[in-house]
């Protein structure tokens, strides 16, 4: 999800500065940080060795965050925190959230999800200096799409054999082709965005239609949700490029 969301947003600025870099080295960062945080947020550890070298690797990777934070603040101007506060807002509910209630719950996905594809605006704005409808746009279209994924990769794993969760993913992602299109013909997106979520449509019907008495297996679904991912970005940046 971090991967796509920055490549999306690289791809649709059509440029590299040396903000770039510093932005990717961040989202990397917080994405290295995230369990170890996790980890530490949730239970109270006894302090043990292995407790201290976590504490210190932890407190290390948030010094690198702050700087490489500043250092965008200090190259792109303090509309970079127009983008880093939502995100860091949303992964702090996403750890509470974790921590209170059950980890894996959709509430704490969608939160997760919010913040994470706030790194395709950040990349645009990193690559262009622009703090636009542009970037909103692509945090629309990928928090559209993860979220769709939320349900259809819970349907897939929990419940394959359930036509009820199968006619709501498919309806979800119809939506989705319906809303976009709706927004592309008001143009606050790309006219030809829609054709990004229609993939998604053609995913659960053969979904639909095969394995509903076995659940299938993580990593080939893993990969399955790669090559639509990577559909989904190239679709979306042509619907960009032609726009």
């Amino acid at each position: 999800m971090l991967l796509t969301s920055l490549a999306l947003g690289q791809v649709v600025a059509w440029r590299v500065d040396v903000s770039s870099l510093y932005l990717w080295l961040l989202a990397i960062a917080v994405f290295v940080v995230r369990e170890p945080l996790a980890l530490l947020w949730r239970a109270k550890r006894a302090d043990t060795w292995s407790s201290q070298i976590l504490r210190s690797y932890t407190a290390g990777v948030l010094g690198a965050i702050a700087l490489l934070a500043a250092v965008l603040v200090a190259t792109r101007g303090v509309e970079f925190l127009f983008l880093a506060t939502p995100a860091a807002v949303l992964f702090a509910l996403q750890l509470t959230w974790q921590r209170t209630k059950a980890r894996w719950s959709w509430q704490a996905e969608l939160l997760g999800t919010a913040g994470v594809t706030i790194a395709a605006p950040a990349a645009y704005f990193a690559a262009t200096g622009a703090l636009d409808r542009t970037g909103l746009s692509l945090w629309a279209m990928l928090f559209a799409y993860f979220a769709a994924q939320v349900v259809y990769v819970r349907w897939r794993l929990r419940s394959p054999g359930d036509r009820v969760l199968g006619f709501v993913a498919l309806g979800i992602q119809a939506l989705m082709v319906a809303a976009f299109f709706a927004l592309g013909f008001a143009t606050w997106v790309p006219s030809f965005a829609f054709v990004a979520f229609a993939p998604g449509i053609a995913k659960t019907l053969l979904a639909m239609g095969t394995g509903h008495n076995a659940k299938k297996q993580v990593t080939r679904l893993g990969w399955v949700e790669v090559a639509y991912s990577l559909a989904f970005v190239l679709l979306t940046a042509l619907a960009y490029r032609l726009a």
